[in-house]
């Protein structure tokens, strides 16, 4: 499969033609999925307002992150000379550079924090969720989330340029030691202790959700009684964002440490490497399962879903089983 050559004098970015490899075919499913799916997500969210709940607004803003992940993986033409000027200086800092991408990420994983906290007081402070988790402040939240994930990664457009000397995007090398330090910043807060946070709390969520579903079996409850119901709901809806912090994790980690490792100078060919390639393709695979698992987990998300392709989309009914609102 060959990319399209457009070429001429006046172009100020040149491409070469060449076959895809394994690797640029493999992105692409990737991104074509994780376009139509995380599509879906807010397609549905913005056509329902059942399913603008406060937790969905978070879960909402990660499916615009992997939205945006998965639209910026697309692989682009391979350029052999940039010309000078402000076109080519813009590709080199924002394309080139993969600014978006690394925004996106940052993103994903503070939506990821977000949501954890805010199903940690939905679940273990009720009196205090209403007090804190308004329409408003969550919008607010939202908002700080990719502010928080602009700021910390608005540096690479400044590290990034269009060398006049060979016409090609280069990254301004630094000092060794700022990328080492950088590197462990990273690591640490954008992936180390987000994920660990992550795990504590629904760690805790579960362990009182076993001694609530204990203290209503030891009274006799009926397994079909209303209070054992929301209970398992509830569980169901903490069991599926607990399972996308894993997946997440799962394939984020192993590109998060070689990094890191890269930064120290203990993995110099890292991005040389086969190895490079497998981790990167792992962790692009995270942008397009999470839709995936909304529609087998989440009854009023496959709800949605199905909705939007139906004639008459005002007719869909959506249950309580499994909605995330405050107290499910």
């Amino acid at each position: 499969m060959a990319m399209y050559n457009n070429t001429t004098s006046f172009n100020p970015i040149n491409v070469d033609i060449r076959p895809w490899s394994w690797l640029q075919v493999c992105q692409c499913v990737f991104a074509v999925t994780g376009i139509i799916g995380n599509s879906l997500v807010c397609a549905a969210f913005g056509r329902f307002p059942k399913l603008r709940t406060i937790t969905n607004h978070f879960l909402v803003s990660l499916a615009t992150a992997d939205l945006i992940t998965s639209v910026v993986i697309v692989p682009l033409p391979v350029p052999t000379s940039i010309s000078p000027g402000l076109i080519g200086e813009l590709y080199c800092r924002f394309i080139w550079s993969k600014f978006l991408l690394w925004v996106s990420i940052k993103a994903s994983v503070f939506n990821l924090v977000a949501v954890t906290i805010e199903r940690y007081y939905a679940l273990m402070h009720p009196g205090r969720y209403n007090r804190y988790f308004t329409r408003k402040r969550t919008k607010l939240v939202v908002a700080l989330v990719w502010v928080f994930a602009l700021l910390l990664n608005v540096f690479i457009l400044f590290i990034n340029t269009n060398a006049e000397n060979t016409r090609q995007c280069e990254i301004i090398r630094t000092d060794t030691s700022f990328e080492s330090i950088y590197g462990v910043f990273n690591l640490i807060v954008t992936f180390f202790l987000p994920v660990t946070t992550m795990i504590v709390v629904y760690t805790r969520i579960f362990k009182s959700m076993k001694k609530q579903a204990a203290i209503l079996l030891k009274k006799n409850t009926s397994r079909n009684s209303p209070a054992l119901s929301l209970l398992r709901a509830r569980q169901k809806v903490v069991k599926t964002l607990f399972l996308v912090v894993m997946i997440f994790t799962a394939c984020w980690a192993p590109d998060q440490v070689c990094y890191l490792l890269f930064s120290l100078g203990y993995f110099t060919h890292y991005h040389a490497s086969q190895v490079f390639q497998l981790f990167v393709l792992m962790a692009f695979c995270n942008s397009c399962v999470n839709p995936i698992i909304y529609g087998l987990r989440n009854k009023q998300i496959r709800t949605g879903y199905k909705a939007l392709f139906a004639k008459d989309a005002t007719s869909a009914k959506f249950d309580n089983e499994s909605q995330m609102h405050p107290h499910t």
